[in-house]
């Protein structure tokens, strides 16, 4: 007696793995994409945590001039700090002298604009080809 798979056997197992195979590189790719955008969303969390952090520090001390502007004044050490966004869409904090070093706070915003109340900060990155993840932030000053 011969031991060994048919024809027909061996056929079928093929059959099946060009059916398997598909579907789990598929999957494989669904899961790598969403493993991008969390990566893509906690990394903007932590860049406006930072960024709030900083902006509480400063307005417990300064003010908003105006009802647009991203700079603050105040009296003491640190009479005036300045929240710019970078051609290179890098949030950073520069201050007068007594204000510390000018430092990045945050990479990948699209965006910072006051508003009534608070202040909306938009990040993206890109998670895939053609595709990118925004993040919107609103930080409320209790004004």
């Amino acid at each position: 007696m011969r031991r060994g798979f048919t024809l027909i056997e061996l056929a079928i197992c093929l059959s099946i793995l060009a059916l398997l195979v598909p579907v789990g590189f598929a999957m494989g790719r669904a899961f790598e994409q969403h493993a991008f955008q969390a990566a893509a969303q906690l990394e903007a969390a932590s860049a406006m945590r930072s960024v709030s952090e900083e902006l509480r520090r400063d307005l417990k001390t300064m003010g908003w001039p105006d009802e647009t502007s991203l700079k603050l004044q105040g009296a003491g050490l640190c009479p005036r700090v300045e929240y710019k966004l970078t051609a290179d869409n890098t949030l950073i904090r520069e201050g007068a002298e007594g204000c510390g070093p000018a430092r990045t706070l945050a990479a990948h915003v699209r965006s910072i604009q006051r508003e009534t109340g608070g202040l909306r900060v938009v990040f993206f990155k890109r998670v895939a080809v053609g595709r990118e993840r925004t993040d919107t932030f609103y930080m409320g000053f209790g004004e």
